[in-house]
């Protein structure tokens, strides 16, 4: 008994001496050696990109679209920067600032010091908010040719292209601001197979734009963000509209268009007229009565002069605006609106009707009083009759810039010799 006993533990010795000889690591080294190996590889991607990246940066693509940057990385840690006029206002100008790569559960791409082009989409601004941008990024792929990062704050995918030694920055720049005055506005629509599909922009920035489509069973909606590039524009997701998956545009130089096309279906995107942009404008468009026809300075000094004589008040200002009628909230109205001494305000609400059949016809309809308007209609009658007379208050309009009009010029159809200016710029009287 003894000896079948010596025996087992005999046995059981052997294998637990067996089991405490060094195992072999089947990794090359620790995480620590492996993320530090890794980062080694991304510095060396970054920096060896001839003449850099482009980046297609989307602060935040549920409300604003991408823009297109470029930048390089150096070995003294330097990244410079440029950009898109939309973001630098000037496609030759460049800034830079330290970079650094770091262990932080992962491989963190930080640009350290303020940029002044890069750095616009995460400074906070006035409201702390800013464009919610992120100037810390994990590094999810690297390659040579391409990279992939997602924002540490806001998870946002940012992807980096080699951008090819045969091309200036200035001249991939100036391809991309050249797209932007063909498609860059926030007023645009669309058609799917010839159906309407309506597009209303997120911010006053454009690239974003709330979709909705009818279909027979309801109506869908989607948000579709995009980056401007040399052929098109880049969706930042795919976005499925009647059934049919895009993730790109690609401009028509015939159709001066954006154009999906599949083997059965093609969606076309394209900027509205003038008459419908000015019909959907929200911004405040003031008369530039100096630079208007004789007729309508004349109505101007006679309306200032009443003003000042009748009712012993100073005249400050006639503008087109929205106006929100406290007592119907729901109602905004296109309306003429005049500022007196004192704020003293009148308020005289139109309406703007696009003249069918045309892109750039549109009438101003009169509909009626609002606040001290009543009051003051004698000084006003003038200039509001020349403005919205019923026969003669259809005006050929014709901007500085169908893309983002700040300055439109409307002549009536009735008497040419009969025009005004209005700007979204104040002028002196």
């Amino acid at each position: 008994m003894k000896k079948i006993l010596f025996i087992l533990i005999s046995i059981t010795l052997f294998f637990l001496g067996s089991c405490t000889g060094e195992e072999k690591d089947i990794y090359d080294g620790n995480s620590n050696e492996r993320l530090t190996e890794e980062e080694k590889a991304c510095r060396e991607d970054l920096q060896e990109a001839e003449n850099g990246w482009i980046m297609e940066y989307f602060p935040n693509a549920s409300q604003y679209g991408g823009y297109q940057l470029l930048v390089s990385f150096d070995e003294d840690g330097m990244a410079t920067f440029s950009a898109e006029k939309a973001v630098s206002g000037d496609n030759t100008r460049k800034e830079s600032g330290m970079y650094t790569l770091k262990h932080e559960n992962g491989i963190l791409l930080s640009f350290d010091t303020y940029n002044r082009i890069f750095h616009q989409f995460s400074d906070p601004q006035s409201d702390g908010i800013g464009f919610g941008g992120d100037y810390e990024f994990y590094v999810m792929e690297h390659t040579s040719d391409h990279i992939v990062l997602k924002g540490k704050k806001t998870y946002q995918r940012v992807e980096l292209h080699r951008l090819s030694t045969d091309v200036s920055w200035s001249e991939y720049l100036s391809k991309i601001d050249k797209m932007a005055t063909l498609v860059d506005t926030k007023y645009l629509d669309m058609t799917l197979n010839g159906k309407p599909v309506s597009m209303l922009a997120k911010s006053s920035f454009a690239r974003c734009f709330n979709l909705s489509y009818t279909t027979d069973e309801a109506v869908e909606t989607h948000v579709m963000s995009f980056v401007l590039t040399v052929e098109g524009v880049q969706c930042a997701q795919p976005v499925t509209i009647g059934g049919v998956t895009v993730d790109h545009f690609i401009w028509d130089d015939t159709t001066q268009k954006l154009v999906y096309k599949d083997d059965e279906n093609t969606i076309e995107i394209g900027t509205l007229s003038i008459n419908r942009i000015f019909n959907q404008t929200t911004d405040t468009w003031y008369f530039a009565n100096k630079r208007s026809s004789t007729r309508f300075r004349q109505l101007w000094n006679s309306m200032v002069y009443i003003m000042n004589s009748d009712f012993n008040t100073e005249f400050n200002d006639f503008y087109l605006g929205l106006y929100a009628n406290p007592f119907e909230p729901e109602e905004n109205y296109q309306a003429v609106l005049a500022v007196c001494r004192d704020n003293i305000g009148s308020v005289y609400t139109t309406q703007y009707e696009i003249v069918e059949g045309t892109t750039d016809h549109i009438r101003i309809l009169w509909k009626g009083y609002a606040m001290s308007a009543q009051y003051y209609y004698k000084a006003y009658e003038p200039l509001l009759t020349f403005l919205s007379k019923e026969g003669e208050n259809e005006f050929i309009i014709e901007a500085d810039n169908n893309i983002y009009p700040q300055e439109i010029k409307f002549t009536k159809v009735s008497n040419p010799n009969h025009w005004f200016i209005i700007s979204t710029k104040q002028e002196a009287h």
